[in-house]
């Protein structure tokens, strides 16, 4: 019963320690995603699906809505890029 929280800690172990050292970015980007989830896991307990969607429409601008709710075609883009640029929200093949 013990291993699934020792396996926890030790794959944190395993990404933080390169961070402290500073070796690499890519490090330092799975270390900034495994924080956020667990900000958001913990900022969530308690909620309901409806209270923790609020909570994160509340967080977006009008902009990011609409981006959200665009669906492009592929073949409609100039570059790659404009998919962050416009925070399109989906992109068909």
């Amino acid at each position: 019963m013990m291993k699934a929280p020792i396996r926890f800690i030790t794959t944190i172990a395993r990404i933080f320690v390169p961070i402290l050292r500073n070796e690499t970015m890519l490090h330092m980007k799975y270390a900034l995603a495994i924080l956020m989830n667990l900000l958001l896991c913990l900022a969530t307990i308690g909620q309901t699906v409806d209270q923790m969607a609020d909570s994160i429409l509340n967080l977006m601008t009008l902009e990011e809505k609409v981006g959200q709710m665009t669906q492009v075609e592929r073949g409609e883009f100039e570059n790659i890029q404009d998919i962050a640029t416009y925070g399109i929200g989906s992109v068909l093949s």
